[in-house]
């Protein structure tokens, strides 16, 4: 089974990224010129046209294509912010049900609830390593084991005990907990759903043909647009670039925001920490 191309450009600079990528298309931009300037003289007056033609066919189908790779990034980075949001919606629901729990494991409960938040809030901080997002959903499913193995801990005191929370009662906190930890399964994997490397360097490579056809039949003409030449290479690369940038969401100019799950972690501080009559 062939393995799929490695992540490039996940972890390269969007600036260095965008530079690299103007260099290279201008590069090939000024080549092709220079290669139909000098065959200028043999050619014939209709071929001019015909490559002009070509190259214009060849930007349409560059269109296409990064409108269809935007629609990927911006799916991708909405279904991202939705997450988060459904995310922190359970977690608050989560605390608010460990009110239901017995006195002595509800506060334990909060208090687990309230350094998963913690590390939540942590796991889309910008310039995150790879080692140190590894080292964070580590620690994450070490809390959830804690989390469930004393909610399965009340539960089982519950059914042996008369008084007290009933079962139904922690069966209910069960339920919240299990969309939480699903929550977390679910962010987990679209932070790793990526545009496929393959479909970047497809846009890298029609997009070098489509600007070096119509240099070429620029050239074929005895004549020189240097400057409108290096507007369509940089809006081109400027596309690619936010494509790029939208599809990471720890990384670049365009980020997840972490505030609404900071704002729950702080507000879950201030509600532990708080006397309680």
């Amino acid at each position: 089974m062939p393995k799929p191309l490695p992540e490039v450009f996940h972890y390269f600079h969007e600036a260095a990224f965008f530079i690299v990528l103007v260099a290279l298309l201008l590069l090939v931009t000024e080549c092709a010129f220079r290669y139909g300037r000098r065959r200028a003289a043999n050619a014939r007056e209709h071929l001019s046209g015909q490559v002009t033609a070509l190259g214009g066919t060849l930007l349409g189908l560059v269109a296409l294509m990064l409108g269809f790779a935007f629609g990927m990034a911006l799916g991708r980075f909405n279904t991202r912010q939705d997450l988060l949001r459904q995310e922190v919606n359970d977690l608050q629901t989560s605390y608010l049900f460990a009110d239901l729990l017995p006195r002595d494991g509800a506060q334990k409960m909060k208090s687990q609830i309230y350094e998963y938040t913690g590390l939540r809030a942590e796991y889309y901080t910008p310039g995150t390593r790879a080692d140190q997002m590894r080292d964070n959903i580590d620690r994450t499913n070490i809390l959830q084991n804690e989390m469930w193995t004393e909610t399965v801990r009340l539960l089982e005191r519950a059914n042996t005990e008369k008084a007290g929370v009933g079962a139904d009662q922690i069966v209910n906190f069960m339920d919240t907990l299990t969309r939480v930890f699903s929550d977390e399964n679910d962010r987990t994997a679209a932070r790793g759903n990526h545009i496929p490397e393959a479909i970047i360097w497809l846009l890298i490579f029609v997009s070098a043909c489509a600007t070096g056809t119509l240099a070429y039949g620029i050239g074929l003409k005895s004549t020189r647009i240097f400057w409108p030449n290096v507007v369509l290479v940089m809006a081109i690369c400027s596309v690619l670039t936010i494509i790029l940038d939208l599809d990471r969401p720890i990384r670049g100019v365009i980020i997840i925001n972490q505030g609404s799950m900071a704002a729950l972690h702080q507000t879950i501080g201030g509600d532990i920490k708080a006397p309680r009559e």
